[in-house]
């Protein structure tokens, strides 16, 4: 029997502790914002008659200082334009007063391409507050041809912006303009309106078939004869919404009181 020393027994061996689990991040669902829908509304015209197309904002969460958008068009149901001008109005009520209408594309009318959109766009240099959610922003005056049918009026190159100047997620829905036959009865809640009898203006194809609103006489295809590059980001407008907030109100002179 051969004994071992104490210095010569055979150590045990340790146990490996086990590995801390690192703990998982835990994940926050995030949630993306409704998006900024501008809306054409449909309506329904007769043959060669005049009526109004309103174009309706819809923001349930996001808040809305300024945006834009294009409206296309066809010849048959065509917006109606005035010295140059589309016969478009913004709604007064969201005090966007510096809003601009312009032909598209550049140049069209007359002798050259015709006009096929409407490019507006809404804001204002004094006013930054917020446009209410399901506000009409703008109407254009539309012109029936003398063709039945039902045409687009479609809604693209939508852009929204908040009163700090960031752009917003947003989207176009389109309009139908529906143009009845004779004898068919009309079913639409738009106000039509009489055409009126001043200064002729002809549609976008070449073909006489609207009047202008008394202001002044109209182009040859109630289209914008203009210089301007319309094709440019009109981004650069909205830019100008955070110097608004920004810039510093010029003091009113005081005056002595009684005195003339």
């Amino acid at each position: 029997v051969t004994v071992l020393s104490s210095d010569m027994a055979t150590p045990r061996a340790t146990r490996t502790p086990w590995p801390t689990r690192t703990p998982q991040p835990t994940y926050t669902p995030t949630t993306t914002p409704e998006p900024v829908v501008v809306e054409a509304q449909s309506l329904s015209l007769n043959l060669s008659s005049a009526g109004r197309v309103s174009v309706v904002l819809h923001t349930p969460e996001l808040s809305v200082a300024g945006l834009q958008n294009d409206l296309s068009f066809s010849a048959d149901a065509a917006i109606v334009g005035s010295n140059g001008k589309p016969l478009c109005t913004v709604n007064p009520t969201i005090n966007k007063s510096s809003s601009t209408f312009t032909f598209l594309p550049n140049g069209c009318g007359a002798e050259a391409a015709p006009c096929t959109k409407v490019r507006a766009i809404i804001l204002s240099f004094d006013n930054v507050n917020p446009i209410p959610d399901g506000s009409e922003v703008y109407n254009c005056v539309m012109r029936s041809g003398a063709q039945a049918g039902t045409f687009t009026i479609g809604v693209d190159r939508v852009g929204a912006s908040d009163a700090r100047g960031v752009s917003l997620p947003s989207i176009g829905i389109s309009g139908v303009v529906s143009v009845l036959a004779t004898g068919e009865a009309t079913a639409t809640a738009t106000q039509v309106i009489a055409a009126p009898t001043q200064s002729p203006v002809h549609r976008p194809d070449g073909g006489p078939s609207a009047a202008s609103d008394g202001s002044g006489s109209a182009s040859a295809s109630g289209c914008s004869l203009v210089s301007e590059n319309h094709d440019a980001p009109a981004w650069l407008l909205l830019a100008v919404i955070p110097w608004l907030r920004r810039r510093p109100r010029r003091a009113l002179p005081r005056t002595r009181s009684g005195l003339h």
